[in-house]
């Protein structure tokens, strides 16, 4: 899976992509829009909506690291004045749970229910997501294909 370099392949995001795919067909959980957390895990809501052929698609922006290095997350934009039912929200990865509790309270407002996906959790946060890709055990930085 990731290499000795913490370097995660075109190919690796393929894979856990469609296991997550897979999770979340096997689950039944009704599923009918998805929320992108700009920019990591725009590649995998991408995937998600054409697989699942879902359309309402949609972004939230957040910054939480700059130049490698964690700072005070907030949210940059959201699409305001929407109402969604079942709602995926998808990321690149889960680290210490940062991105989950910022968002918490907005998704409660404009979701009736929220489900989690992402493509690597670092195991080290005390937040459990629906669909996963891997978990780590270790504590590492990821470089994804994209960046």
């Amino acid at each position: 899976m990731l290499t000795e370099t913490n370097k995660l392949s075109w190919e690796d995001f393929d894979k856990l992509s469609r296991k997550i795919y897979r999770e979340i067909i096997e689950s039944k959980v009704p599923i009918d829009s998805i929320i992108g957390i700009a920019r990591g895990g725009l590649s995998l809501s991408g995937f998600l909506a054409y697989q699942l052929s879902i359309k309402k698609l949609y972004i939230i922006n957040t910054q939480l690291y700059s130049d490698k290095k964690l700072i005070s997350p907030k949210i940059l934009y959201y699409p305001k004045e929407i109402k969604l039912n079942h709602v995926l929200v998808v990321d690149d990865i889960l680290d210490t749970g940062s991105t989950y509790y910022l968002l918490k309270d907005l998704l409660a407002q404009i979701a009736e229910k929220s489900y989690w996906a992402v493509l690597i959790d670092k195991g080290k946060s005390n937040i459990n997501v629906d669909f996963t890709g891997h978990k780590l055990n270790r504590d590492i930085w990821v470089e994804f294909p994209w960046n």
